[in-house]
């Protein structure tokens, strides 16, 4: 499967983000939910580790927003409320490929 789509919609040295070789595992916290939105579209596939460790493969369905404490969260397809953008990984940006 190729991930061009979702790389021509991610550039995560743009904005203060990380900039990562394929396959290079995504710095946790990396991102503000500014940086994440002027990074990344609506949509695009990410790699969410899940509080019991496991990963798990989605697309975002909202643009990041920050909670009043300050954590940065997207809503993911399958998920319900904000889920903690340190644990969210952009596909393109870690080379994961899926069909």
């Amino acid at each position: 499967m190729d991930t061009t789509l979702d790389r021509e919609r991610c550039d995560c040295a743009k904005a203060g983000g990380p900039a990562l070789r394929p396959g290079a595992a995504l710095p946790r916290t990396a991102f503000t939910a500014e940086q994440w939105n002027a990074t990344h579209k609506v949509g695009i596939r990410v790699r969410v580790t899940l509080d019991n460790g496991m990963l798990w493969f989605t697309r975002t369905r909202s643009d990041a927003w920050t909670l009043g404490h300050g954590q940065p969260v997207v809503m993911l397809e399958g998920k319900s409320g904000g889920y903690d953008l340190s644990r969210v990984e952009c596909a393109a940006c870690v080379g994961m490929q899926w069909e």
